[in-house]
């Protein structure tokens, strides 16, 4: 067993925000070690390589019907090692399927529920008593067309709508495990080019994805990176806990508020 600071897990590391995530985590003084997972490894390994040994990275699926046990092989890899997990990061989702809801296959709306929220549900059944013991937190990654209706992104947002009403729960269940949703804005990655190109979305949509592009409107992942990345060195604020807010909102609040 190894001694140190905050152990953390996140799923869903291995592109875009989740990969800003894992870096930024790496150069803190705060984290002690982080195991990440996703079905593509390639920069998460290259960034493992330069990490003087502070990232293990696992591929697989993390959803439950995939029969890989990703989530309970993570949770006891961390145990095992550090004895403890301090934070978990559950950032998998799946944005598809896209178009209007009665031209979306079923099927592939079951997959995203598997791969989003279900997935979410098993990795914290399988953290929930290391969380306990070490008064932890978890984090969620939200999207901000959860804060209203946004034609042909539906299922997107239901599952992200399902996991804001599920980080608002925990902290009933147990008030050592804190919780928080948050959304990190409009993020520059090329899962947002692919997105605003899909002819599944509807046109406005797909001309306001556009115009943020051309605005230079989009943020470099690493900006709301931090916001993810303080909740997993000191905590939930107490003022958040429970709460689906924005990046910005984690980064601006006061750094004494009880955690």
């Amino acid at each position: 067993m190894e001694a140190g600071g905050q152990v953390v897990i996140i799923t869903g590391a291995g592109t875009g925000l989740g990969l800003a995530v894992v870096t930024s985590m790496v150069a803190s003084s705060k984290i002690s070690h982080i195991f990440a997972v996703d079905l593509v490894v390639e920069a998460l390994e290259l960034l493992q390589a330069e990490a003087s040994g502070k990232l293990t990275v696992m591929q697989g699926d993390i959803s439950p019907d995939s029969g890989m046990e990703m989530n309970r092989k993570l949770v006891e890899a961390a145990v095992e090692r550090f004895g403890r997990i301090n934070a978990i990061l559950l950032n998998a989702a799946m944005v598809k399927p896209l178009g209007r809801i009665n031209q979306t296959p079923l099927k592939d709306w079951k997959c995203a529920w598997d791969v989003t929220f279900f997935a979410s549900i098993d990795m914290i059944q399988h953290a929930w008593p290391h969380l306990q013991k070490s008064k932890g937190c978890i984090s969620f990654t939200s999207t901000s067309i959860t804060l209203g209706p946004v034609e042909t992104w539906v299922c997107y947002a239901s599952t992200k709508n399902a996991l804001n009403y599920l980080a608002s729960c925990i902290p009933m269940e147990d008030p050592n495990v804190k919780s928080i949703a948050i959304h990190p804005g409009s993020v520059n990655t090329p899962g947002f080019d692919k997105v605003s190109k899909d002819p599944s979305l509807s046109e406005s949509v797909r001309s306001f994805l556009k115009q943020l592009k051309e605005e230079g409107s989009l943020l470099d992942p690493l900006v709301p990176a931090e916001a993810f990345v303080k909740v997993a060195e000191s905590g939930v604020p107490h003022v958040l806990n429970g709460k689906m807010v924005s990046w910005e909102d984690v980064l601006n609040v006061n750094d004494r508020a009880e955690v």
